[in-house]
């Protein structure tokens, strides 16, 4: 797959647009990908241009002061025509409120002529593409679950855990129980009609699978078999509640006068549910085999509807999650329902991440079926881990940082280890004569370097300013002397971007990490110490 980028570069003054081509020119082996520059001179013909059917850009690199339009109305205008296109705003004015108005009118990021490098050119663009991309996927799922919600035919409404205030509720609600959405805001989940026995203190106003008695606004009674899920909605512990209407279904079963159009009519409807719902829906026997699933559901595994029938659930999870299925079936089984997270592996091997809610149906004597419903959670899961990691990464040098430390100790990963102090010499001396653009090309270096001379397990770590670690888990917290030792002969061979001093130590009894790290620390500052009275000597 190609890396290169197409820039739509809108620039008037040619010393400064060749600027900019001879920076993207040489960031191509900085991030290992091309950029492909296309100019014009006004945002006319950039508006020309990009409206051409045969063009297509991966990023605007807009200069904010083009003749032919003024700051707020260039960006809302391509935002507006091209919602799609992240901007980046180069400008002449290095002040902070230049910076903001440009992103309130909707540009990802901006560049200040004359501080623009290769690298911070590369990355900017990098992450305007990245960032626009990602805020279109989410613009588009949020629209997928508005629609989901506001057409599901079922009477759905989002309530507060806490107060019981209606936060939320969809068009079916609105119809089948009279109230606007701006009504139900203003209502609490006590005002639809309390179940027998709950308590209306203690929040449990709704019960899983329960048949509840519900009043519409005009008094009428309606009976609706619910179904509940705990959520997170706008910043508050909510329930989500499904509230099937089956009034008539419950009188026909108590005048026992059940006809043939009525289950026809039924089953119509649910197969018109099951069919063409983007829910991932199946429906298994209490021995795991699976009996039906919907187009959605065989589609996220790689299959077609009528291959999954009569495979066993075991052979949808990974191997080592099938112990987790025997223990499923006999829990639903006597349980009559289940909620959780399982993993499931496609077709192709790859693993998926769905939350499902399967409920056992066992009427009279027909065999028992286990119906779930799933949601795919794996894209939402990565994006939390990415934005984890990022938060445990230098974004200088891409070495940990010392929240990483945090965060393996608070996770209990760290048993036994073994730590390598790293101190550049004169460092200070670098960024006074060279300057700090110099400074921080030797930071990365030192971190490729370092991560040249140890093991894949073993974590770099860069502790603030110019000081950095390698930390070394378990077995190999032994290697931290040798380790020393290969860095020390390979910085001498000159392989290290500036000189080094070191120190180690390895963990003793049950000392915490802080304390392994200030032994490693008075090794490397007595061994400096040592070789700068020799040198004075």
């Amino acid at each position: 797959m190609s890396n290169a980028r197409n820039v739509l570069l809108v620039e008037d003054d040619n010393i400064d647009a060749q600027l900019i081509e001879v920076h993207l020119s040489k960031a191509a082996p900085v991030r290992e990908q091309t950029f492909q520059i296309d100019r014009v001179a006004s945002f006319t013909a950039a508006m020309r241009r990009l409206a051409e059917p045969d063009r297509h850009y991966d990023v605007v690199l807009l200069d904010r002061g083009l003749p032919d339009t003024d700051r707020a109305s260039a960006i809302e205008t391509l935002r507006e025509r091209f919602p799609a296109l992240p901007i980046v705003v180069l400008t002449g004015l290095d002040d902070a409120a230049t910076a903001m108005e440009a992103v309130e009118h909707g540009a990802q990021d901006y560049l200040v002529k004359g501080r623009v490098t290769a690298e911070s050119l590369s990355r900017v663009l990098h992450y305007a593409i990245t960032r626009q991309k990602m805020e279109q996927q989410l613009r588009e799922r949020e629209a997928e679950h508005r629609a989901l919600f506001d057409q599901n035919p079922v009477p759905i409404w989002v309530y507060d855990l806490e107060t019981l205030q209606i936060l939320e509720a969809n068009g079916a609600a609105e119809r089948n129980y009279g109230w606007t959405r701006e009504e139900f805001r203003a209502m609490r989940i006590t005002d639809l009609g309390m179940p027998a026995g709950a308590d209306a203190e203690s929040g449990d106003m709704v019960l899983d699978g329960v048949v509840q008695r519900h009043r519409t606004r005009h008094g009428d009674e309606i009976l609706a078999d619910v179904s509940v899920h705990t959520m997170e909605f706008r910043g508050r512990n909510a329930c989500l509640v499904l509230a099937l209407d089956v009034t008539e279904t419950q009188r026909l079963v108590e005048e026992q006068a059940f006809t043939v159009k009525a289950l026809t009519t039924s089953e119509q409807r649910y197969r018109e549910l099951f069919e063409h719902g983007l829910g991932l829906i199946c429906e298994h026997s209490l021995d795991g085999t699976v009996l039906a699933a919907n187009p959605a559901a065989a589609q996220a595994l790689g299959y077609e509807s009528h291959e999954l029938a009569g495979i066993s659930l075991a052979e949808l999870v990974p191997e080592r999650f099938r112990d987790q299925v025997r223990l499923y079936l006999e829990t639903v089984a006597r349980q009559g329902s289940f909620t959780g997270m399982m993993t499931v592996q496609r077709r192709d091997g790859q693993w998926r991440a769905w939350r499902f809610h399967n409920r056992l149906y066992a009427d009279g004597n027909a065999t028992p079926v286990v119906i779930g419903h799933a949601q795919d959670l794996t894209d939402e899961i990565r994006r939390q881990q990415e934005v984890e990691d990022a938060s445990l990464t230098d974004p200088l040098t891409g070495a940990r940082n010392r929240r990483y430390l945090d965060y393996l100790q608070r996770g209990g990963e760290l048993k036994h280890w073994g730590c390598v102090l790293v101190d550049l010499d004169h460092f200070k001396q670098i960024n006074d004569t060279y300057g700090h653009e110099r400074g921080d090309e030797v930071l990365v270096g030192v971190v490729v370097f370092l991560k040249s001379q140890t093991r894949s397990d073993d974590v770099v770590v860069r502790m603030g300013g110019d000081e950095f670690m390698v930390l070394l888990f378990n077995e190999a917290a032994a290697n931290a002397p040798a380790l020393v030792e290969r860095i020390t002969e390979a910085a001498a061979q000159g392989k290290s971007p500036c000189g080094l001093s070191l120190g180690w130590a390895i963990r003793a009894d049950s000392e915490t990490l802080d304390r392994t790290m200030a032994r490693a620390d008075q090794q490397l500052y007595e061994k400096r110490r040592h070789r700068r009275g020799e040198h004075a000597e």
